[in-house]
């Protein structure tokens, strides 16, 4: 059975934000600004607070998923085929999607709005959208009548705050990878990495362990979610509901791209390797660039540790000159080929 997550108290102020980012925990807390606008709406009425997004949304187009009856209002992606199930991004004005979502639905689907940033969308509410731990962050705006979505990994810190209906989210740890089936890499509907495991279908033997282990949390309109970078989690709701998720980066773009690019060239380069030069690889990385062992050049005075001593702008400048080097090396080989 999955683990309840605990309350804690709500931070009050961007250092205690980073406390919590430090500690790498998932967290729920009342959202700092509980009284606002939609949140009061949400409680009251589903029919107000989407008739309060519908009289703001204007004319502006988004693409949303609608779920066919068979996939039980879930997201996700086919098994066997590999496609993704029930996806089929049409760009209709938002004030139809709501209404759509509000119209009874009789041959069951269902229709999911995911991560539109409401700057764009819905401009005048941008500011009741905003937290005031992270102004600078705008959010992205989910509707959806009574659906989910797959087990996903993000690149981003993320606080999910529910403004309408209640949603069940279930956290696993990043170390639980090897255990929740991870989907292609590629072409995902969420533009992140994918599992293939139903936390809400009854677990096998080879997934049992890590919903034992995962966490359970329902959230509510005045709640907020802390879920860190790299945790595997995913939503249902048994509901009409909205939610808002704030996204940001430890990491600038550039790094971030860098670091992807190295993990899709380690794809290609390494994988088909035999044995033995996989396994000398891999401690190459675990001592030079992970540092599991400490700092990898440390016997030798700084002049003498060559590119893999501590990291500064002169040694960052000559591994990019490398790098590009063998990147054009490669790519005349390609061509060749």
């Amino acid at each position: 059975m999955a683990q309840t997550l605990q309350s804690i108290e709500t931070p009050r102020d961007l250092d205690a934000m980073e406390a919590l980012v430090a500690v790498g925990r998932p967290a729920v807390f009342r959202h700092p600004e509980a009284d606002g606008e939609l949140i009061e709406a949400g409680r009251k009425s589903p029919n107000e607070l989407l008739g309060i997004l519908r009289s703001r949304a204007g004319e502006r187009k988004v693409a949303a998923a609608r779920i066919v009856p068979g996939a039980q209002g879930r997201l996700t992606r086919a098994d066997a085929a590999g496609a993704v199930a029930a996806w089929s991004p049409v760009g209709v004005p938002l004030a139809d999607v709501i209404d759509e979502m509000v119209a009874p639905q009789p041959d069951g689907s269902r229709i999911l709005l995911r991560g539109v940033p409401v700057d764009e969308v819905l401009g005048e509410i941008d500011a009741l959208t905003r937290l005031s731990l992270r102004p600078e962050v705008p959010g992205r705006l989910w509707l959806g009548n009574a659906t989910g979505c797959d087990v996903r990994a993000d690149q981003f810190h993320t606080i999910l705050w529910p403004f309408l209906g209640r949603i069940r989210i279930r956290l696993f740890e990043p170390s639980e990878l090897p255990h929740l089936r991870p989907g292609p890499l590629d072409g995902t509907h969420m533009n992140a990495p994918l599992a293939l495991l139903d936390p809400e279908a009854p677990p096998d033997a080879a997934t049992a362990a890590a919903v034992e282990r995962s966490l359970d949390v329902e959230l509510s309109p005045g709640d907020a979610l802390f879920v860190p970078v790299y945790w595997w989690h995913s939503f249902v709701a048994k509901e009409r509901f909205g939610f808002v998720a704030h996204l940001w980066s430890d990491l600038d773009a550039r790094r971030m791209k860098g670091a992807m690019g190295a993990f899709w060239q380690g794809m290609l380069a390494l994988r088909e390797l035999p044995t033995a030069h996989r396994e000398h690889f891999e401690r190459l990385f675990e001592h030079f660039v992970f540092e599991r062992n400490g700092p990898p050049m440390s016997h030798l005075a700084a002049a003498e540790q060559g590119v893999a001593g501590v990291p500064d702008e002169q040694r960052r400048v000559e591994l990019r000159r490398r790098v590009l080097a063998e990147g054009r090396r490669l790519a005349r080989e390609a061509l060749r080929d």
